[in-house]
């Protein structure tokens, strides 16, 4: 375990984009190290009309290049990796709600913070077109396939529209058609069964399935009284999609006859013995222990305001579509593991604290890290397939676990932060495997800022 120089960070989540990883240093300084060996590759110092720094985003064009915007409460500015010459900005009059990299790197995506407009901004051609009134939702712009960058926005005219637009160049709309939502949450696109879903609001239980030319498939419904879509997930492949409700179950449909395939529930009582169940345990090391009889979840009590937000709060493919990771925000504290090829729960973990946050890594071996909140002992959990969790410690005093980024690149990495340092978990031969080279486990790094399917 080796310790990097100790290197200051902001407020703001560090960001890689593979080969590097942008930090921001208060109030206008931006460090960019390898993501290999934390050496600087680059400083950048922002100019004055930028106040406070609040998103940072790393983009990667056709041609390879990398490209990192940072943005305050009013302007953008971005910057690329291979060309210390090239930069360019953007204001925002309005101010900023959200900003992101879309076509290849080629445009920035702006929603304004009034939510009255979406620029789309060419920062080749430093031109842009403006979409009025979207939606502002974490998914409210999605890619779709096409030989060019083309998008599906989701917007709201007195009702709520779709308009499709292309980017060659400039920005082209294709077509715009109304969704026949009350009030849509979010959108998402398969290449594969080329359809696009639309979620209403979570008053009511609906899914609608269109063709890109704006043709209704299907509305789905599965009941008519009750809360509905929380949340919506395509596999990896495309040839089904999840739909988590606030009733606790997953439905998963088939993409191309949008008919259910089955139902994924999450009881509070725990009495086949099929699924490997493994409860968290503390003494002189965290650990796991395999339970092998009946037992009750433990609940979380919530009051009235809070059980629209109750049922599956979290929902998450690995990148190989073989399995689906969940947690039912009733019982909050349970990770739930499911063989999609065997249409099984495969693993429970019962974790002391609420699960926060999960993130698949690619490999021959499919696997979890994940953490949880209020976790004292600042752990990271990594569930194997075929193995038990285990419990790693992040090797410093005070660190507070708030976030985790992906590094894209082999073999995968992650970056797991606070507010004032991030690590660097990198995947080695697991120990465990007796011979088996082609397992993963993770080792740590630490650059610190200071001292119905049945279960």
């Amino acid at each position: 375990m080796d310790l990097s120089p100790l290197v200051p960070c902001s407020h703001l989540p560090a960001e890689s984009c593979g080969p590097y990883i942008a930090v921001c240093q208060a109030p206008r300084h931006i460090l960019i190290y390898s993501s290999v060996s934390l050496q600087v590759k680059r400083s950048i110092e922002l100019d004055e009309s930028t106040n406070t720094m609040k998103f940072l985003a790393w983009g990667k064009t056709v041609l390879g290049r990398h490209r990192l915007l940072v943005a305050s409460d009013t302007r953008i500015q971005c910057f690329e990796m291979e060309d210390d010459d090239w930069t360019t900005s953007v204001s925002e009059s309005e101010g900023i709600h959200a900003v992101r990299w879309i076509a290849d790197a080629a445009s920035l995506a702006i929603f304004s913070a009034c939510a009255t407009r979406l620029t789309l901004w060419s920062v080749d051609e430093t031109a842009g077109s403006v979409f009025r009134f979207p939606k502002l939702t974490p998914s409210s712009i999605v890619r779709m396939a096409s030989p060019r960058p083309r998008y599906a926005i989701l917007g709201r005219q007195l009702h709520d529209v779709i308009t499709i637009a292309e980017y060659n160049g400039s920005w082209q709309v294709l077509t715009s058609f109304q969704a026949d939502t009350i009030d849509a949450q979010g959108i998402a696109w398969s290449d594969s069964s080329g359809h696009l879903v639309v979620w209403d609001a979570v008053v009511e239980y609906r899914a609608l399935f269109y063709t890109a030319a704006g043709s209704l498939m299907r509305d789905f419904r599965a009941y008519d009284i009750g809360l509905g879509i929380r949340s919506v997930a395509w596999s990896p492949q495309g040839d089904t999609v999840a739909l988590a409700s606030c009733d606790g179950i997953v439905r998963m449909l088939d993409s191309l006859t949008l008919s259910p395939l089955v139902e994924i529930k999450h009881p509070i009582t725990i009495t086949d013995t099929a699924p490997d169940v493994w409860r968290e345990r503390s003494s002189t090391a965290t650990h796991y222990e395999h339970v092998q009889s009946s037992l009750s979840l433990p609940l979380m009590v919530t009051s009235s305001e809070e059980q629209a937000r109750q049922g599956i709060g979290l929902l998450s493919f690995s990148t190989s579509g073989r399995y689906l990771a969940t947690r039912n925000d009733s019982t909050p504290t349970t990770l739930w593991i499911w063989s999609i090829e065997e249409l099984r729960c495969t693993a429970i973990v019962l974790n002391q604290n609420p699960i926060k946050q999960v993130r698949w890594l690619s490999g021959d071996k499919e696997q979890l890290v994940f953490t949880s909140a209020d976790d004292g002992a600042h752990n990271i959990y990594i569930w194997t397939e075929q193995k038990p969790p285990v419990a790693i410690a992040v090797p410093s005093s005070g660190f507070e676990i708030q976030w985790m980024r992906s590094i894209e690149r082999d073999p995968p990495a992650l970056l797991i932060g606070s507010s004032k340092a991030f690590t660097i978990a990198h995947t080695i031969a697991d120990p465990r495997d007796e011979g088996d080279a082609t397992g993963t486990y993770l080792e740590i790094d630490t650059c610190v800022d200071s001292p119905s399917i049945r279960v």
